[in-house]
């Protein structure tokens, strides 16, 4: 009997253990912000700046290409405030003044006022021009209507708008009889004067040649819109004069008191300088009376401006690569200085502060390892704020934009603070593993050993190597200190000494190289956000990235990047060959002498595991990369079994193309092999290819009454959407009887195999239209489209599941079905089309884009990534999205598995939203990538700004939670030890005891 209890107390601490180790977490606690997720939170390419007039205030106020209106700190570069106006509503003009800051975006149609300090919206109005003008501009003038607030004047289209300051009433409106006049500067604007003066083009694209002077009380104009008398491609004002150059190298200026003019030779303002009329212009800077002319590519001159005459003040030459950038700004008292930056000839940067006023220069520069001409591609743009310092001295702060798209704050010789602007503008990306140095972990990581080695060696190599590590780490003594970093192996060029490349054996730690429309190549840490490394290149539009080796010991791993080349005036190919953890180049970057038009990762290996990209150009000549003897040799070997897909979004045309190898596989062409073409009606919107990485653990779905659904896995299925008219526009016979529906929008899906051209299934949604977005994983396609009957978005949902009567009833069978359906032939595809499971939800939210998770070996549930209208990351359940949800009440065989029932909305769990309290502005799309723990997949979402987390389906069943009490744990396997020694003790004394009896 006590034999009895001591082991019923054993198996009931036994139980005890086991719970206390499960731990089902869904939140986020507010500790836990950051440790598995970064948020870079970026503005785009400045194209508008400004410093507060304040130098006590630390503010920079700019606008961007981006959308973005907003302030930055000026002491640390972090974004004070910043709203976005929508990825199509772009910033016109940008004008601060006090305590506000106007806004004129969507084509002069919206004026926006904010506080300068917040950020927060004042008010907002409609300037009441109907369409879109390509020029406007916004410009304080005064308190007009006497309410102690500046108002606000617009000039858009035929028209100048006057607003109040205070709440946006409109005071008055001017419009030109003439409808072909572009206003497009206001060159004065003061309300004492009692003048505003505005200068425009007959059409826009065309040259300022008119000047219109309207009273700003009344907003009317006596003379209406008058000649200018001269032609000018653009105008820059200062003060009470306005200024034009032409083609004549001839310097024009008007008084704005009078409008009279006076021209003056670019040859008498800088004697001894060569004026280059091709690259002669204004500057967009200007101070109160000075104007900047830059007279040649490395040459400007500083030209002040009275009424009949101009003189040359001073003269700024650039030196180096890179050319130079030029700005004005104010102290607090008024004084005026021009700052030039030039490249350094040693490397670096060279700053020139000329002071107006002293008539003074000053110098100050920057070391080589601050900036290089070679990585940014060269200078854009600079805005400066002087300030008088605390021992009276004149200092200067000045930012500074690289064609990178580089934000450079430069004070007292220092780089204070950069911004990776470029980052915004993310194409592509792709996660690289940082590579595990010791051999016993190879079958962690490559996919190749696993499939070799059966489930008994796959344990005793995973026991041997987790008795080795345990070893390893008894005897290695702990690191001096966390700081102490040492270069690695694989690491060329010293990056593994200012970042965490630690080998990770869980693979959270990763380099995720991303390829943006600027021209950068960046590869950033997924645990910090910090770029590790970045590359330029300034005549390339970057289009796709490929990992053709990612997995290597040794860290010798390999990245192709595909991209357009425009140098030399020709649109061609260009690929680069990268090493992706430290960006070095393992080959130059080769201008192509053919254009690609569709490129692939090929599932070929090289003797060196990596793999094959294949790609064919606009002749149907394919090639290869990297072109190797090995891989060429590898390609030809498929030929016949290696296919292409060409399409345009817009068409309604997709032609299929196979390799074909010739003369011994020196040649390689492809074929046309079929082509389908759509109704003409129909128009391709979104193209969802099937993942071939992708790894499909199961190729069935076990029902409740243990039945096996076997599912229809073809991995060369591509999913196709189609929005068209439907009604009479699809109708071959035309009835002069009306039709109900006649011409209304449908959403057609097409399931189409690469390799035949077969269309396998395909669905219409009437009355139905995008943006479609589509997503296939294993036998899944999701979709989602606007249903303009009943004004919601919805989300349908396929499963495909072979049409074959063959019976598994046993895990054995299952298995060799398993094994049986790695590889999937399409031309041995059954007449028969598959069965198709499909049901429709209701989305509360609209939806940009959809994605799939990862794992490592397909076992864990696959969860839908959601791009949310709202700039929110959501991780979608797919028992949510199940087609097979029970209607009504779930019988029993719908319960054992655990079938979720119907419901027209799915729910958004708000923790299931990924992102939590951050907004990724303007979300485009993901990158994906298993994580080597089972349960783990990673994800970065990308648009304006960048978002990196973890993602855990099914939990994190694989390993104990950071917050896991493992003192409980321990206390309670010691009390178990003990209780069971005790136990047994007093059994075995109580048997002997018996015995002596």
């Amino acid at each position: 009997l006590l034999r009895k209890m001591a082991c019923a107390l054993a198996w009931v601490m036994r139980s005890v253990v086991l719970l206390a180790t499960i731990v089902c977490v869904s939140s986020l606690y507010e500790d836990q912000v950051g440790v598995n997720d970064f948020h870079l939170a970026n503005i785009g390419d400045v194209n508008t700046a400004s410093f507060h007039a304040d130098t006590q205030r630390k503010r920079v106020y700019f606008s961007t290409g981006a959308n973005f209106v907003g302030a930055l700190d000026s002491r640390s570069g972090e974004i004070l405030w910043r709203h976005s106006l929508g990825a199509t509503e772009s910033v016109d003009a940008f004008a601060q003044e006090g305590r506000t800051l106007a806004t004129v975006s969507g084509g002069g149609r919206y004026l926006r006022v904010w506080t300068s300090a917040e950020g927060s919206l004042l008010w907002d109005a409609q300037t009441g021009e109907g369409a879109m003008q390509e020029v406007a501009d916004v410009k304080y003038v005064g308190d007009v209507d006497d309410d102690e607030h500046e108002d606000i004047a617009v000039a858009v289209g035929n028209s100048v708008i006057l607003f109040s300051g205070a709440k946006g009433k409109r005071l008055w409106r001017w419009q030109s009889d003439d409808s072909k006049l572009v206003l497009s500067k206001i060159v004065y604007a003061n309300a004492k004067a009692g003048s505003i003066k505005v200068v425009g083009m007959k059409g826009a694209g065309a040259s300022i040649d008119t000047v219109v002077d309207i009273a700003i009380k009344l907003g009317t104009s006596k003379k209406g819109a008058k000649p200018l008398g001269r032609s000018c491609p653009s105008i820059t004002s200062m003060g009470k004069y306005m200024a034009c150059l032409d083609s004549s190298k001839t310097l024009y200026t008007w008084s704005l008191d009078d409008l009279s003019q006076s021209s003056h030779s670019l040859d008498s303002l800088a004697p001894g300088i060569t004026v280059d009329s091709k690259v002669a212009r204004l500057d967009f800077a200007a101070g109160s009376d000075i104007v900047l002319v830059h007279l040649s590519a490395d040459a400007c001159v500083v030209v002040r401006v009275t009424q009949d005459k101009a003189q040359g003040e001073h003269t700024f030459k650039g030196i180096g690569a890179g050319g130079f950038v030029v700005a004005i700004g104010a102290d607090k008292n008024g004084d005026e200085s021009v700052v030039q930056v030039t490249p350094a000839k040693g490397g670096g940067l060279e700053l020139t502060m000329f002071s107006l006023k002293t008539k003074t220069t000053k110098r100050e520069t920057y070391a080589a390892s601050t900036w290089s001409a070679a990585e940014e591609g060269g200078l854009v743009a600079l805005w400066v704020q002087p300030y008088v310092r605390k021992e009276g001295s004149l200092g200067v702060r000045a930012m500074l934009k690289s064609k990178s798209l580089k934000l450079t704050f430069m004070q007292q010789e220092k780089i204070v603070w950069e911004r990776d602007e470029a980052l915004a503008y993310v194409q592509h990306a792709a996660l690289v593993d940082i590579p595990v140095p010791s051999p016993s972990h190879n079958e962690l990581m490559d996919d190749e050993h696993i499939r070799l080695m059966n489930p008994i060696a796959r344990l005793l190599k995973r026991t041997m190597t987790d008795a080795a590590d345990l070893i390893e780490f008894v005897t290695t003594p702990p690191k001096a200190t966390s700081s102490e970093r040492t270069q690695a192996s694989w690491d060329t060029v010293g990056v593994s000494l200012h970042h965490d490349l630690e080998p990770d054996r869980f693979g959270f730690k990763k380099v995720i190289v991303v390829i943006t429309s600027p021209g950068v190549v960046a590869g950033i840490h997924s645990g910090s956000g910090d770029v590790v490394w970045q590359r330029y290149y300034p005549d390339a539009r970057l289009e796709r990235v490929f990992v053709t080796h990612g997995t290597a010991t040794d860290g010798n791993l390999e990245c192709i990047i595909l991209a357009k080349s425009s140098a030399g005036g020709k649109d061609t190919s260009m690929v680069i060959y990268l090493q992706p953890l430290t960006g070095a180049e393992l080959q130059k970057a080769e201008i192509l002498p053919y254009t690609l038009v569709q490129a692939a990762m090929a599932p070929l290996v090289t003797k060196k595991n990596a793999q094959v990209v294949v790609g064919m150009d606009s002749e149907q000549r394919v090639h290869v990369f990297p072109d190797t003897e090995e891989s060429r040799h590898l390609v030809a070997g498929k030929s016949g079994k290696i296919f292409f897909y060409l399409t345009e979004i817009g068409s309604s045309v997709m032609k299929g193309y196979v390799l074909q190898a010739s003369k011994g596989g020196r040649e390689l062409v492809a074929e046309e092999a079929w082509t389908v073409a759509l109704p003409e009606s129909e128009a391709i919107t979104a193209l969802a290819p099937h993942n071939v990485q992708e790894t499909i653990r199961s190729a069935g779905r076990v029902l409740g009454n243990r039945a096996v659904l076997l599912k229809y896995v073809n991995a060369n299925n591509l999913a196709v959407a189609t929005e068209s008219v439907g009604g009479q526009a699809d109708s071959k016979e035309v009835s002069s009887a009306p039709t109900i529906g006649a011409k209304e929008p449908c959403v057609r899906i097409y399931l189409i195999d690469t390799v035949t051209g077969a269309i396998i299934h395909s669905v219409v949604h009437k009355d139905a239209k995008g943006p479609v977005n589509l997503v296939q994983t294993e036998n899944t396609l999701v979709y989602n489209y606007w249903n303009n009957k009943k004004l919601r978005h919805e989300i349908s949902v396929m499963e495909l599941y072979e049409n074959s009567k063959q019976e598994i009833l046993t895990a054995g069978q299952m298995m060799m079905y398993n094994d049986s359906k790695t590889m999937y032939s399409s031309h041995g595809m059954q007449m028969e089309k598959p069965r198709v499971l499909s049901q429709t939800y209701i989305m509360p939210v609209g939806v940009k884009k959809f994605d799939v998770t990862q794992s490592m070996h397909g076992i864990t549930t696959r969860n839908i990534l959601v791009a949310l209208a709202n700039d929110q990351v959501l991780s979608l359940d797919r028992k949510f999205l199940d087609p097979r949800r029970p209607v009504g009440k779930p019988s029993a065989d719908d319960m054992e598995e655990m079938l979720v029932p119907y419901t027209p909305f799915l729910p958004i769990v708000p923790t299931a939203v990924l992102s939590y309290n951050h907004t990724v502005q303007q979300l485009r799309g993901f990158a994906v990538a298993p994580a080597r723990l089972e349960s783990t997949s990673l994800m970065l979402a990308f648009g304006v700004d960048l978002f990196f987390t973890r993602v855990a389906p099914a939990k994190t069943f694989d390993c104990l939670g950071e917050d896991f009490n493992y003192t409980s744990l321990i206390l309670a396997v010691v009390a178990l030890a003990s209780l069971s020694w005790i136990a047994n003790w007093y059994a075995n004394k109580s048997d002997l005891d018996k015995a002596w009896k």
